[in-house]
């Protein structure tokens, strides 16, 4: 039995053309006949070539072999008709004029493309007669160039498959028949017959469906493989897609040595040198010893042994497994198998996953197991079976370690005893005719199986291991009832059983009161915990870990994950832990990816990799972030938010909050209460209402509150910018000391810049805006709005450059107050005068001059711009504010009805 230790790669690279193959999804074939055509030159076919065709009999045979072939592959070939058109691949006889040929094939076109002759097969017409028997030479020998025409290479062409392989027994495409022949004697004598590929095998079937993909439908049933002695003259591979599938043996004169792993090859009727010399001279008395002896020492014929003739695909999962009435030796595989080694001293390996061994009294007698794990069975298929006791032997007084079973087959009917090996160490339990292995006071692990099974824990931290699961899972450790759960298995019942292993589907596992330990594979998992400290781990996935109560830890793994986090006390430290903790680095110090949320009911400060936060209930607790940019929202109750470095966005939702930023340009929302926010360090934005208050305590970066109403930046706040939200119904904002932008959007607005030299944008609306001290700049935007000027805000002495400006002024809509009018400006008080300068002094005297009789205010259209200048101390013909009007250089651009 051998498991060819070879990766795809290599059978690819030592078996496939590389550039030559058929694109699509469609692979044509056709026969020729009568009306074949054939392109001009084409010497295969020329008159003098001796081009024939096969029979009919003989075609039926290439649509088989083309058949094989095309059950292995997605990619369908599909006969067609010859004619005028043909398929991609076809066949025919020729002369060819070296003798030692067979034939040959055309592989593909290059990189997919499209040729005439790619896909050709010529047979020598010596070959005319031949009956293309499978198992004979021919019929291996069409595979095989079939082989070529759809992209295979010989193993022996660079690059060179490894040489171990480069046998029939392993690829039809090699030239070595693994130089065994089988030796047959008669009463004359004896005779030497090949020993041929009748299928495919394990690596052409790999390296075909590497190239063209797997087809999934192909034996997708159940489906029972029957092996006959005529079977095991030649070799075979099986390719199976799916179901329940059963190779069975029974049939067969010798025991054999089956190996159910895929990819593996098996020893199937097995005849070694020395039996079939002891046989044939057991068969043929008469003939000498000496004879025999030398038909199976002959160096160019090595004895063929009957060894590995049956391979399993790589892509195939056989579970089920019936030995002959001989000594049988089978191993199982990953899968949960079910084997009946038949009569016979049979050897009975389990491997991997919950495997069921069963067979009458008399076929079990003097079985020997080997790997039985915990919550395996062997049931005894006699009618009416049922186990009474079991004893284990005494290896001190008996000498042979082993186990015997006690059978009834009727109520009333005396014991059979049946003597088992490999069983000694196990606790066993029975229940009607079947025996089941059991746990212990160590940590057991069961391996869920296909079927309705009782998993009973011992003493231990046992486990349930249904990693093997087609699907989602729901198992419940705190039910001792029978559950169904899913992933392909049956309805069990888990007795004392801690821990918990799910699949590659979206699992919902929950523990008990114990300590749990819960893995769930990949999928989206919920995992729960229930009471006890547990471990939850996560694994690939979008998963939700709720640990229950307890001081409970837990491990996402990868993909973006939940933590369901209610302890942050207990008298009892989990592993010198108080508390639930929370891991994104499965193998520590390495971040397992994602954006991870925990949801906590307590106080919480996240760990390193772990970005989110939220806090649920109603109580007044904290949550703290760490160096990632965080995620961070309250309750609502009175919660403090700690988002330390990086850019971190922190909402306190309802209650009254206390939010900290820390390092990073973080979001700060106060939400729903009166709540103190403070962004620290660098440039920070804060959403809030007017109850809130706000402080840069950082007084680094440029920061911004968005209001959802009025606000007004304290003085020594270390704010910058102010807006309202886009929605506001009245938001009237209000600057400090800072050169502040202010900036509204709808509704009638009162905006005010107090100190400093801001930026006022007013957006929509009927507003007012004062920019106050300071060079301000000025925008009204939509609506009919008033720029407000106190006295001493907008000194004119202060130059072009660092006086108030108004950006957007219409005449006719928008309104200047300058608080020096009762209601709009007196036809006396106001004059305008167009002066030929942008300069500001210039502008100013010009002004001052027309500042006569009673003249307060005067609008002056200079060159570039227009300015306003008014004098707050009557009129004294001094022009001690201004501002400019950006853009208004004429004296039709501002008119004295705009003033009041």
């Amino acid at each position: 039995m051998v498991l060819p230790d070879i990766t795809q790669s290599l059978i690819d690279r030592g078996l496939l053309y590389s550039d030559y193959y058929w694109s699509g999804s469609v692979i044509t074939y056709s026969i020729p006949n009568g009306g074949t055509s054939w392109i001009p030159g084409y010497e295969e076919a020329a008159a003098g070539a001796s081009y024939s065709e096969f029979t009919a009999a003989q075609a039926a045979r290439f649509v088989s072999a083309i058949e094989l072939w095309d059950s292995y592959i997605a990619t369908s070939l599909v006969q067609v008709d010859d004619g005028s058109t043909y398929g991609d691949i076809r066949i025919a006889y020729t002369d060819i004029a070296d003798v030692r040929t067979w034939g040959y094939a055309y592989i593909p076109p290059y990189a997919g493309g499209s040729s005439v002759k790619p896909g050709d097969i010529w047979v020598d017409t010596a070959n005319k007669g031949s009956l293309y028997a499978e198992g004979s030479y021919d019929y291996m020998a069409l595979l095989h160039e079939i082989g070529h025409t759809l992209g295979l290479k010989h193993p022996h062409e660079w690059p060179v498959l490894s040489a171990e392989f480069d046998s029939t027994a392993y690829t039809l495409m090699s030239y070595n028949s693994s130089f065994e022949w089988r030796v047959s004697f008669s009463a004359t004598g004896y005779s030497y017959g090949r020993v041929d590929s009748a299928t495919p095998m394990v690596l052409d079937i790999a390296a075909i469906q590497s190239r063209y993909g797997a087809d999934l439908a192909t034996a997708a049933g159940t489906n029972i493989y029957r092996i006959t002695d005529e079977m095991t003259l030649s070799r075979r591979a099986i390719y199976d897609a799916g179901g329940t599938d059963t190779i069975d043996l029974s049939a067969l004169s010798r025991g054999s040595r089956l190996d159910m792993r895929p990819g593996a090859s098996s020893d199937l009727g097995y005849f070694s040198k020395a039996d079939q010399i002891a046989a044939a001279k057991a068969a043929y008395p008469g003939m000498s010893s000496r004879f025999i002896e030398q038909a199976f020492d002959n160096q160019k014929y090595l004895p063929y042994e009957w060894t590995n003739n049956l391979g399993i695909a790589f892509s195939t999962l056989i579970e089920k497994a019936v030995g002959s009435r001989f000594n049988d030796r089978i191993f199982g595989n990953e899968a949960a198998n079910t084997i009946d080694g038949g009569l016979g001293a049979d050897i009975l390996y389990g491997r991997q996953g919950l495997d069921w061994f069963h067979g009458t009294i008399a076929a079990l007698d003097n079985t020997t197991f080997g790997d039985i794990a915990p919550g395996e069975t062997i049931t005894f298929n006699d009618r009416g079976a049922t186990v009474t006791r079991i004893r284990q032997s005494d290896p001190f007084t008996e000498g042979d370690v082993f186990t015997e079973i006690y059978v009834r087959t009727s109520p009333n009917g005396p014991e059979q005893k049946v003597k088992l090996f490999g069983l000694d160490t196990a606790t066993l339990f029975f229940e009607g005719a079947t025996v089941t292995v059991g746990g212990t006071a160590d940590d057991e692990i069961f391996v869920g199986r296909v079927g309705n099974d009782l998993y009973s824990g011992g003493g231990g931290g046992d486990t349930v291991d249904y990693s093997a699961a087609r699907g989602g899972l729901r198992v419940d450790l705190g039910s001792t009832a029978a559950q169904s759960v899913g992933g392909g298995f049956g309805v069990d019942k888990l007795l004392s059983i801690w821990n918990l292993i799910g699949g590659a589907g979206a699992d919902r596992l929950t523990g008990s009161d114990a300590w749990n330990e819960i893995s769930g594979g990949d999928g989206a998992d919920l995992i729960a915990g229930r009471g006890g400290n547990d471990t939850l781990i996560g694994g690939a996935g979008n998963d939700t870990l709720d640990g229950g109560t307890g001081a409970d830890a837990m491990f996402g793994g990868a993909g973006n994950d939940i933590y369901v986090v209610d302890d942050i006390s207990t008298d009892t430290p989990f592993f010198g832990i108080v508390g639930d903790t929370v891991r994104e680095d499965t193998v520590a110090g390495i971040d397992d990816g994602g954006r991870d949320l925990v949801q906590a009911s307590v106080s919480f400060t996240l760990g390193r990799f772990v970005e989110n936060l939220t806090l649920t209930g109603t109580a007044a607790i904290d949550g703290s972030g760490n160096e990632l940019a965080n995620v961070i929202i309250g309750n609502r109750g009175a919660n403090h938010l700690f988002g330390f470095d990086g850019d971190d966005i922190l909402d306190g939702g309802a209650g009254d909050d206390t939010l900290r930023g820390g390092a990073g340009r973080d979001s700060l929302t106060g939400g729903a209460g009166k709540d103190d926010l403070d962004g620290g360090e660098d440039g920070d934005t804060y959403y809030v209402d007017g109850a809130d208050i706000v402080m840069d305590s950082g007084q680094s970066g440029i920061d911004l509150v968005v209001s959802r109403g009025g606000f007004v930046l304290k003085t020594g706040s270390g704010i910058e910018n102010l807006r309202s939200v886009e929605t506001a119904a009245n938001a009237n904002l209000t600057g400090n000391e800072l050169d502040n932008a202010i900036t509204a959007y709808g509704a009638n607005n009162l905006l005010y810049g107090a100190a400093g030299n801001d930026t006022i944008r007013a957006g929509a609306g009927d507003d007012v805006l004062r920019g106050g001290l300071g060079s301000d700049r000025l925008w009204g935007e939509q609506g009919a709005d008033t720029f407000l000027f106190v006295r001493g805000e907008s000194l004119a002495i202060t130059g072009r450059d660092g006086a108030d400006a108004i950006f957007d002024f219409a005449t006719g809509e928008d309104r200047i107050d300058l608080n020096i009018f009762s209601g709009s400006a007196p036809e006396a008080a106001y004059a305008e005068v167009e002066f030929a300068s942008s300069g500001f002094t210039a502008l100013k005297k010009a002004a001052e001059a027309a500042m006569t009789g009673g003249v307060k205010a005067v609008f002056v259209a200079g060159t570039t711009d227009g300015w306003l200048f008014w004098s707050t101390n009557g009129s004294d013909g001094t022009a001690d504010e201004a501002v400019r009007l950006m853009g208004l250089n004429s004296i039709a651009g501002f008119d004295r009805a705009d003033l009041i």
